[in-house]
């Protein structure tokens, strides 16, 4: 896996020679469910409540023919979830995984003339778990009582992989808006914590990107051309080249 991060890296710092780049800042908003699977069946909590967790970073767009893009990017994310158990109400738990995401993704764009653009597509997206952490909360019928917050890095595998599907509209190739599903695909335990075996997770969410840079356009195009042929296209204008065109 360290050779497949060192080639996806070296790969980005390539990608600006072909010309065919697009850099931009994403932001979003997602949610997330932690599915729990103990010796033979899921185990549930009973109680969910929705936490709204952030996401930011980096992203290029890579022009691989008229229709289709790819679209790497390097995201941080804060995944939470907090949850109590039906018979236990005056006791909350929560749990965050703050992580480093590079989701490698394929994007079909339909050629169109207007502004909007339509775009869906999907992947596979690295996962690198870089904090977790949990937070347990306990209350009475007065309300809330005192908390615990405590490190469980060691109980987490620092890499995961998940797929990634998405779609979204791009207005005038510079913004656009998207909702995304994400489903983590491998366990992200290091080790065993009863009666939990397993745990992988879903989330989703929306979000925006903005492009920095653009391709080359017409004018780029117009140097690569051989010299003799940009002579051609060129208007002369000047006094002498007139004098001419009138004899």
């Amino acid at each position: 896996m360290k050779y497949f991060f060192s080639l996806f890296i070296i790969f980005l710092f390539s990608i600006p020679v072909s010309g065919q780049l697009k850099i931009g800042a994403v932001a979003g908003l997602n949610n997330t469910r932690y599915v729990y699977k103990g010796t033979s069946k899921y185990i549930r909590k009973d109680r969910f409540d929705v936490v709204p967790d952030f996401r930011i970073g980096v992203l290029a767009d890579v022009l691989l023919n008229n229709k289709l893009y790819f679209q790497p990017a390097l995201v941080y994310t804060r995944n939470s979830e907090r949850s109590s158990d039906f018979y236990n109400s005056a006791r909350t738990v929560g749990f965050s995984l703050s992580a480093l995401e590079l989701p490698l993704i394929l994007i079909v764009k339909p050629v169109l003339k207007n502004k909007t653009n339509f775009f869906a597509g999907g992947g596979l997206v690295p996962v690198i778990v870089a904090r977790a952490r949990a937070k347990i909360s306990n209350y009475d019928k007065q309300g809330f009582v005192n908390q615990t917050i405590e490190s469980i890095d060691d109980s987490y595998s620092w890499l995961a992989v998940a797929v990634r599907c998405e779609a979204g509209l791009e207005i005038n190739k510079i913004w656009a808006i998207q909702v995304y599903a994400q489903k983590g695909l491998t366990n992200m335990l290091s080790e065993e914590v009863l009666p939990i075996k397993s745990l992988t997770y879903f989330n989703y969410g929306i979000g925006t990107s903005c492009f920095f840079g653009s391709r080359k356009g017409s004018k780029g195009t117009l140097k690569k051309e051989p010299r003799v042929l940009r002579k051609t296209k060129m208007e002369r204008t000047a006094p002498r080249f007139r004098h001419g065109a009138n004899q």
